[in-house]
């Protein structure tokens, strides 16, 4: 199923009050569509974490008293049993099927029920939980068939680029992130490999909160590489950066400022497609500050000056003045070396003795 259809079934579960079971890659964005739909359907949310939990957990700590022998709950278990009767609670299992065998066996003991220890869950409570196949090579047990049969629904979560979009851009992801994954549509999810990070939508929203957070931030590049696996995150920087350039000749056109981050060299050789009769004189001028940057692209943004066919301002002129006398000059230094002269003779006072 792909995103959106995951949010609308959690959605329809809390409606009609079935449990259900999530399963998809790490990172694919299973707990982000239980967040939304708990969100978009106005119902409170719980979240336990099994992985790292044990069955008493679940169940409840055994207590003695003189009274007698009881279970006590707590934490989520004991939030769970006092919740409301409206609006509806969801209790959210993430990561379900990293958890031990046993453990999976204790919280399933709710599912088929609803009664443990003497205790039953309110109504308004729904259960839904969350995590990865061991086909998905994200170190997961394998979830009983017994379990499995206790959950009302059991769907699986497939990336999808548009899907992706759709939240990112509701969400505030970073727009460079959401370009380049429209853009490369598989990149957005990749398999996992060993030893190594992939590109994964968690790893996407991971790396635009730091970029929220720090946007000048000094290895950026390095970040990308170790989030996002070598060969994306590279490929993601580059574009990054060939964006960046870009911007900067939108500012160059604007006769805007740059930013401290961006070398001018870069930006000279994409003048010659930005040049109109409009921005010349501002062109021109950014040309003439940064010229020492990139000599042969100014040099051959001036000529794209010089050819154009309509009026030069005044910085045009002096522009294609600096460059007549710097091809003079070049012309002189060609004649020494092709007549084989020494640095320091003046070719122009030979010249007038003939």
């Amino acid at each position: 199923m792909r995103y959106l259809e995951v949010v609308r079934l959690v959605k329809e579960c809390v409606r009609f009050g079935r449990s259900a079971l999530i399963q998809g890659p790490s990172g694919v964005g299973k707990t982000a569509a239980v967040k939304q739909a708990a969100e978009e359907s106005g119902s409170n949310l719980i979240v336990s974490h099994p992985r790292i939990e044990h069955i008493v957990d679940a169940n409840g700590m055994p207590v003695v008293a003189a009274t007698g022998a009881r279970v006590v709950p707590f934490a989520e278990t004991a939030e769970v049993l006092s919740a409301p009767v409206s609006p509806a609670t969801i209790w959210f299992w993430d990561h379900f099927s990293h958890a031990a065998p046993s453990v999976q066996a204790a919280h399933s003991s709710w599912l088929w029920g609803r009664t443990v220890n003497g205790r039953t869950l309110p109504d308004s409570v729904i259960i839904v939980a969350a995590g990865p196949h061991p086909e998905d090579g994200a170190g997961a047990c394998a979830i009983p068939s017994g379990v499995y049969s206790k959950f009302g629904v059991v769907a699986r979560l497939e990336p999808n680029a548009e899907d992706f979009l759709m939240w990112a851009d509701a969400s505030g992801i970073w727009t460079r992130i959401m370009g380049f994954v429209g853009s490369n549509p598989s990149y957005l999810m990749q398999p996992p490999q060993r030893d190594t990070t992939t590109a994964t939508p968690r790893a996407w929203e991971n790396l635009s909160k730091i970029y929220d957070t720090n946007p000048a931030v000094t290895d950026f590049e390095a970040l990308a590489l170790d989030m996002l696996g070598p060969a994306i995150g590279r490929e993601f920087w580059t574009y990054v950066t060939d964006d960046n350039i870009n911007r900067a000749v939108v500012r160059a056109v604007q006769g805007a400022d740059l930013s401290a981050s961006i070398d001018p060299a870069d930006i000279l050789p994409r003048l010659i497609r930005a040049l109109s009769e409009e921005n010349s004189e501002t062109l021109c001028a950014f040309t003439l500050k940064h010229w020492d940057c990139a000599p042969d692209a100014a040099m051959a943004f001036a000529a794209k000056v010089e050819n154009a066919q309509y009026s030069r301002g005044a910085v045009a002129a002096e522009l294609l003045s600096k460059t007549a006398t710097i091809r003079a000059r070049t012309t002189t230094w060609q004649c020494r070396s092709v007549t084989g002269m020494e640095d320091g003779i003046d070719l122009d006072e030979i010249l007038g003795t003939v």
